[in-house]
């Protein structure tokens, strides 16, 4: 079973490289971001590898079950 890892911020500049190498290392990517629009048009967004999950970070409730069964996770939001 592949890991599964979260990016959160995977809509800015260091996220929208870091997802795409995951998701060829092997990876599962799971992206956390607050606006699923802004990543559309990326030709990886088609990847069977890469989840994008719309969120808020203000919410913990949801922030914690978009988590699970993240084995690691990238938070580069700033």
């Amino acid at each position: 079973m592949p890991i599964r890892i979260a990016v959160v911020g995977a809509t800015g500049y260091i996220g929208t490289r870091l997802v795409p190498r995951l998701a060829e290392a092997g990876y599962e990517v799971r992206c956390l971001v607050r606006s699923p629009r802004k990543i559309s048009g990326r030709p990886w967004v088609a990847n069977s590898r890469i989840e994008v999950v719309k969120t808020d970070l203000n919410d913990q409730a949801v922030v914690e079950d978009q988590l699970r069964g993240c084995s690691a996770a990238f938070y580069i939001v700033h």
